[in-house]
């Protein structure tokens, strides 16, 4: 049997950079929600996610809000995955049976992470293209907008979320 090349990075080697901008979202944070099902009318909410670190890897995040007047809640993991190169994130919601998984890149210089996946189309049963941009802003604040891709190439906008991590007694240290 032929032996597999090892891959430039193993998780023996410990965290890299990537890891340490996935853990710097530990914390709490205030959102203002902002749904674009009707852009001429578009629907305002208020939630908190909660962001907890699964070791030096990973982040498990917690979101809370009312969504039509409904309680909402979704769960989202993040992390970068050095075989891949990649980023990689899940997420799954309380109004929807579908696991989410997205991969994407962070651009250093833009100080975002664009995530690539796709989901069930809002207007049928097939699945489409969807786009999550996550731009940060400062340490203690950041968007997440969400988008997805008509047949023909277009992008629809589906929401805007912003974040402000509450004050916390004393910042996660960095390795």
């Amino acid at each position: 049997m032929e032996q597999q090349p090892q891959p430039e990075t193993s998780p023996a080697q410990g965290p890299t950079e990537q890891h340490d901008l996935v853990t710097e979202m530990e914390g709490s944070w205030d959102v203002r929600c902002e749904y674009l099902i009707d852009p001429a009318n578009p629907m305002t909410a208020k939630a908190t996610e909660k962001v907890e670190t699964v070791g030096p890897y990973w982040t498990v995040s917690r979101f809370k809000s009312r969504l039509g007047g409904e309680p909402f809640e979704g769960r989202a993991t993040l992390g970068f995955d050095p075989r891949q190169g990649r980023w990689v994130s899940t997420w799954i919601g309380s109004n929807d049976p579908f696991l989410w998984s997205f991969v994407g890149d962070w651009d250093e210089s833009a100080q975002t992470l664009t995530m690539y996946g796709k989901g069930p189309s809002p207007h049928g049963p097939e699945l489409v293209d969807y786009v999550t941009i996550e731009r940060r802003l400062g340490s203690d604040e950041r968007t997440f907008e969400m988008s997805f891709r008509l047949p023909d190439g277009s992008s629809v906008p589906l929401f805007r979320y912003s974040y402000k991590r509450r004050k916390m007694a004393s910042r996660p240290k960095k390795r």
